[in-house]
């Protein structure tokens, strides 16, 4: 079935997000207990691969228990962690910290990690190169670890070497193609590309996926980005429905098919009673996406509790963001950027709060020059890195990622060209041309109010024209634009945009006493 694709809400809000699954190094999935998602194996029938998979391991752990070598220690650890065996983990773990080992430095800090968590602090993403440099010499040890090889994919993405990130995450699939972690992080790595259709190919290829929750919600995920129906939604709904896994288990299935059967327009019953299951026990993902869709879609679902566990980071940024609180908001979007530092939606809302309402285009410039590494192409990067570097009067970098921000900008996705028209204004205006800025930021605010746009465009247009109009001096329009801006900020409904022009009503009250209102 041909869905209708949604865009982003152009200011930072997305209409239609998907829960396309998280994508952590190994190290930290070992941190945040997320094995039960990245484990190979399931709750489910064993396949004939599923044994000869055990087999493989169970003569590993012998050899590894005979030797008493680093060499036969780091596939087997990471083997055995994957697979949930925490006795041989513990037992691998302390003998790789041992003095006899002789283990790596990227090895024992991963079984320091997994004995005692609090004694090892995760890896900054600013450190990705030093982790990709440790990962290849991993790797020349030990060419045949899968999980190495997808992590090291996941760093070289961060660093924005695609081609080299696919290479490695090919390899990962080809060494481990019926591991959860590899397979969920090769689907994530095609999904962040938009390559929905390759990251469904992927997992269906796969005989482990028809049977398992995680590999189903990230092929409905996917199916879902490509706009198609996943064949394997009746079948999932009954993995569900029948309780085969836990709560747990199927938390992001069940949340993947209410948001799949939502922009499919299905009966509101069936997509809350999806929903409803999702939050039994739920993950952070599945948190995070019910408290979208209860914003998005009133009566949905209900609103989450977020504030009972320290990892809803993105899930808090937005409630914060919704209700005005945007002190707490810069802190939770801060978080959600250090856990997801590929994601582009964490960079733009924290460089929105940074440029709009904290003057601190620095930083705002600092954060989307490293979330572009990873995002060259998008849109809403580009366009707030030009609004920050023309607010800060550098005008001629402003320019060359506003005409990039254009490029990359889907044709059909009207509000965010309306958007980066506007940022064009501020370009023009901070440039020394008021005239052709004026009449871009009018042009912004005729269609915003002649067409279904966001109902922020108009608003913000209204409030960026007439701050400029006071900074130009002496401009007889300043009085006018002053008067619209507020008028249409205080009648917002949008916390957002009554934060900003709170923010620079200083600047156009007096503008208001010159006039006589």
């Amino acid at each position: 079935m041909k869905r209708k694709k949604k865009k982003s809400g152009g200011l930072l809000d997305s209409e239609a997000r998907t829960i396309v699954p998280r994508w952590r190094p190994f190290e930290e999935a070992v941190k945040r207990d997320d094995l039960s998602a990245s484990s190979a194996s399931s709750t489910g029938p064993a396949s004939a691969s599923d044994e000869l998979d055990t087999a493989d391991y169970e003569q590993s752990l012998e050899e590894f228990r005979e030797n008493r070598t680093a060499w036969f220690a780091g596939d087997v650890f990471v083997d055995a962690l994957a697979r949930g065996d925490l006795a041989a983990a513990a037992e691998i773990g302390a003998f790789i910290l041992s003095v006899e080992s002789h283990a790596s430095a990227p090895l024992r800090q991963l079984a320091a990690q997994h004995l005692d968590p609090e004694s090892v602090q995760p890896e900054s993403t600013a450190n990705y190169r030093l982790q990709i440099k440790n990962l290849r010499h991993r790797l020349r040890a030990f060419p045949r670890n899968g999980i190495a090889w997808a992590d090291l994919g996941y760093y070289l993405n961060l660093a924005g070497n695609f081609d080299a990130a696919n290479r490695a995450l090919s390899v990962a699939v080809q060494l481990a193609p019926n591991n959860r972690f590899v397979l969920r992080a090769v689907a994530r790595f095609h999904i962040h590309h938009e390559r929905f259709a390759k990251a469904q190919a992927i997992l269906n290829a796969s005989p482990q996926t028809s049977g398992d929750p995680w590999l189903l919600a990230a092929e409905i995920a996917a199916a879902t980005g490509a706009e198609r129906r996943s064949p394997h939604l009746k079948a999932a709904r009954s993995l569900v429905k029948d309780r085969v896994f836990s709560p747990l288990q199927t938390s992001e299935l069940a949340s993947a098919i209410g948001t799949a059967e939502l922009l499919d327009e299905a009966p509101r019953r069936q997509i809350r009673t999806m929903f409803a299951a999702s939050l039994e026990d739920p993950t952070e993902n599945s948190l995070a996406q019910a408290e979208w869709a209860s914003r998005q879609h009133e009566g949905l679902t209900e609103k989450p509790r977020i504030d009972d566990r320290d990892d809803t980071h993105e899930a808090r940024a937005w409630v914060s963001f919704v209700s005005g609180d945007f002190d707490d908001s810069l802190v939770f979007a801060h978080a959600w950027l250090k856990d997801q530092p590929f994601s582009p939606m964490p960079a733009q809302l924290l460089s929105w709060i940074l440029s709009s309402l904290k003057d601190d285009h620095k930083n705002a410039i600092e954060i989307l020059r490293r979330a572009l590494r990873p995002n060259p192409r998008d849109s809403g990067l580009l366009n707030n890195i030009a609004f920050a570097y023309a607010s800060d009067n550098k005008t001629k970098m402003a320019r060359r990622y506003i005409d990039r921000a254009m490029l990359c900008c889907d044709d059909d996705d009207d509000d965010t060209r309306l958007i980066i028209t506007a940022t064009r204004g501020l370009i023009a205006f901070r440039e020394g041309r008021p005239e052709h800025g004026r009449a871009l930021y009018h042009e912004v605010i005729e269609r915003a109010l002649s067409t279904n746009a966001d109902t922020r465009i108009a608003a913000m247009a209204w409030s960026n024209l007439a701050r400029e109009e006071v900074l130009a001096q002496q401009s007889e329009f300043a009085p006018t634009a002053a008067a619209q801006a507020l008028d249409h900020g205080r009648a917002s409904k949008e916390a957002s945009v009554r934060a900003f022009v709170e923010h620079i009503e200083p600047l156009l009250l007096p503008q208001l006493a010159g006039a006589g209102r």
